[in-house]
């Protein structure tokens, strides 16, 4: 069982900084406007046929304002600018659904499949870059670590590196996890990666390493959710 941390032996000691005359100045009493918080939606998009699968990554927006859907075997893009809606392409196999996408850099998107195949997309262009392969299952999670690298995680439990310049993509194989990974990212300065699996195990990964640096255990159900403050860079 997972128990909470031991609460301190006494109790803290908190230094206290004496008041600065903008604290204690009359404004301080006043109560700042009410925030308008929406409760309608901006925007309702279709999407009948969205896979019904908690470890699965189906949709992701891009720095262009562009939000990329998978719906069964097909990607779709909505650009929220102009409102466009377009269907990308759809995975060649029967039963092969999208089961994971991700944005790059520019108009790059990574797309794994049900098949163990990641594809790498030209927006722009509307066209299949390569198709790379290392897993054994299903791949459920991308995470870009740079604008040539990227990793992906699978139900083989396996975390891969790729350089998609390189003709031999696969530049390394990490395992810490016992099931599928479905949570992947990297850290805004590519320097760490969070991995979260159903076996309810958090790891933190470091470039050229191929053992973890940090494993945490104390989660109690799959670690799918993942995102690093962007202001402090240690803080996940």
């Amino acid at each position: 069982t997972n128990s909470p941390p031991a609460s301190p032996a006494g109790p803290i000691s908190i230094p206290i900084k004496p008041e600065s005359p903008v604290a204690a100045s009359p404004m301080r009493g006043k109560r700042r406007a009410a925030r308008l918080i929406p409760k309608t939606p901006d925007k309702i998009l279709d999407a009948p046929d969205i896979v019904d699968d908690y470890y699965l990554n189906l949709l992701d927006w891009s720095p262009s304002n562009v939000l990329a859907v998978a719906l069964g075997q097909s990607v779709f893009l909505w650009n929220a600018t102009t409102g466009a809606t377009h269907k990308l392409f759809e995975t060649v196999g029967v039963g092969n659904i999208v089961t994971s996408l991700k944005w790059g850099t520019g108009n790059q998107l990574a797309v794994g499949t049900h098949l163990a195949e990641m594809q790498l997309w030209d927006v722009g262009q509307s066209q299949i870059l390569r198709t790379m392969r290392g897993h054994h299952s299903r791949v459920a999670s991308l995470s870009w670590g740079s604008p040539s690298f990227f990793s992906s995680g699978s139900r083989d439990s396996l975390i891969l590196h790729h350089d998609v310049r390189a003709e031999q993509h696969r530049v390394a194989t990490l395992e810490g996890h016992r099931q599928e990974v479905c949570g992947l990212e990297w850290s805004p300065q590519g320097s760490q990666l969070a991995s979260g699996g159903n076996d309810n195990l958090l790891n933190i990964w470091e470039p050229r390493q191929s053992r973890a640096r940090l494993s945490i255990e104390r989660h109690c159900a799959a670690v799918k959710a993942l995102a690093w403050c962007p202001f402090q860079h240690n803080i996940l």
